[in-house]
């Protein structure tokens, strides 16, 4: 059985990001089904609102599938005979004598991928710092981890520096160039990020000076040759909004690297045509009872009589009800046939088809939710819930196909993918209450006033299953706390 791995945190105030990790196996195709229920307390109406129907709440959710980082540890990074490791691959093609577009392409590839990989060997770096330095062994450990890590980080930064040279030759083409520039600004700005966290850490463990110097010398060290290479940093004397700057300049590399990660996207446009056709259907069937009234009326009254005319009108009347009537009950088998949007995965590599998602939204009843789901969302027992108002259900399911023997032929390195899906609840505050609340208390003949705050909570569950597989799902409870002014906080279910 596949073991998934899943996330719910605040993106925002107002934006609530889940983040499902899927295993992808080496040859093959995949088909994983999520499904997201959301349990809304019954004040906030949102099942009743007519401005919030469930095509607008999927309007409201944006799903983005990337690839999982790719996970090679430093020292596989600077092995020559890793044929796997970005820099390896870097090397073979500016050995090459002349550059074409497509080796071109592939080279700024595989510097965004050791980007990506840094990144996620610099931050699991830090997590398994942060989770040693509680225990009694911290000081042995983390010394011995922290010794080696810097030793690696420093060559990894040092070996990709040492070919900068080779992109100085007139072959080379310039956007190449750029890219090594903007790879070696990235790599510096995770190494002053890693190094700044672990000499947090490393003081309250406490380690040795001379570590805690060694951390420092490789800080300043990285500061100079951000100098050296005129990257923006705080230090730029004379700017304006410098701040800004930093932060800016940060963002983008960020984007710039993990772009490469992002599998595109081409929305189908079959739901809305069967829409569309459907809606056809209800006009003409409404239009033919309307024509068969009208005759009716011709042939058994004279015109321009009182039953005549009657008759008119009710078949004018009942010819807009059939119409609303058949658009929804048609619209509603839609998604039972098809799918409320239909996502088509494209491989950024060479814009090959590697799979598609199909997405569902829907209100629903809990007689219609599963008893599993049911068990974990009350799992802490209310004597009084019978008898309170029942919570309104959001149902969102996705179902992704994936060809992961195409994905693997342009990335070897690839372990899993990930479902990132934002979901924005600005509208879900529109019925609450204010959030500041007042109580009091009687003390020493005094009335005292203590202030509280009034909040909501939205409970999350997530089920995931491999289709096919020979495993069954699994179920992930969350529950969110919410205000008038936006999301507070995620805590387990």
């Amino acid at each position: 059985m596949k073991e998934f791995e899943t996330d719910v945190r605040l993106h925002s105030r107002t934006h609530l990001e889940l983040k499902t990790s899927l295993p992808v196996s080496k040859s093959g195709k995949e088909r994983y089904h999520l499904k997201l229920y959301i349990f809304s307390p019954a004040q906030l109406n949102i099942r009743g609102s007519a401005n919030y129907q469930p095509l607008k709440i999927l309007n409201d959710i944006s799903a983005r599938t990337r690839f999982s980082s790719p996970n090679l540890s430093l020292e596989k990074l600077l092995d020559p005979a890793c044929e796997l490791s970005p820099l390896y691959r870097i090397k073979r093609i500016l050995e090459k004598t002349i550059i074409d577009p497509r080796q071109e392409r592939r080279t700024i590839y595989e510097m965004q991928t050791l980007v990506n990989n840094f990144r996620r060997e610099m931050k699991d770096t830090v997590q398994i710092i942060l989770q040693e330095s509680v225990k009694p062994s911290a000081r042995s450990v983390c010394t011995a981890k922290l010794k080696r890590t810097l030793g690696s980080a420093e060559k990894t930064a040092g070996t990709f520096r040492d070919m900068y040279p080779q992109f100085l030759e007139p072959r080379i083409p310039e956007s190449l160039r750029t890219a090594f520039r903007w790879t070696d600004e990235n790599i510096t700005l995770l190494n002053l990020d890693t190094l700044a966290e672990i000499f947090m850490i490393a003081r309250q463990i406490p380690l040795r000076d001379e570590l805690l110097e060694q951390i420092e010398k490789s800080f300043k060290a990285e500061e100079e040759h951000r100098r050296e290479f005129q990257y923006i940093s705080f230090e730029v004397n004379g700017q304006n909004h410098i701040d800004e700057a930093v932060s800016y300049r940060t963002s983008m590399l960020k984007k710039w690297s993990q772009s490469s990660l992002y599998i595109h996207t081409d929305n189908s446009t079959l739901p809305k045509q069967v829409r569309h056709i459907f809606a056809g259907l209800a006009a003409a069937s409404a239009m033919t009872f309307a024509v068969l009234a009208s005759f009716y009326a011709q042939k058994n009254y004279s015109q321009n009589t009182l039953p005549w005319a009657i008759i008119i009108i009710l078949a004018y009347v009942f010819k807009d009800r059939i119409k609303e009537i058949m658009r929804d009950v048609l619209g509603k088998g839609v998604p039972r046939l098809i799918a409320d949007n239909i996502s088509l995965y494209r491989d950024p590599a060479n814009e090959a088809k590697v799979g598609s998602a199909k997405e569902r939204i829907d209100f629903i009843r809990l007689r219609d939710v599963s008893s599993r789901v049911k068990a974990l969302r009350y799992e802490k027992p209310n004597p009084f819930r019978k008898i309170m108002p029942n919570e309104d259900i959001v149902y969102y399911s996705r179902h992704i196909k994936l060809n992961s023997k195409k994905l693997q032929k342009n990335h070897m390195r690839l372990e899993g993918i990930n479902e990132i899906i934002r979901i924005r609840i600005d509208k879900w505050l529109r019925e609450m209450d204010d959030p500041d609340d007042r109580f009091y208390a009687i003390d020493n003949q005094q009335i005292k006033e203590r202030k509280g705050k009034k909040v909501y909570h939205l409970h999350i569950v997530l089920v995931l299953a491999e289709l096919g597989g020979d495993g069954g799902e699994q179920l992930f409870h969350y529950k969110v706390v919410l205000s008038k002014k936006g999301l507070l906080r995620v805590l387990p279910g």
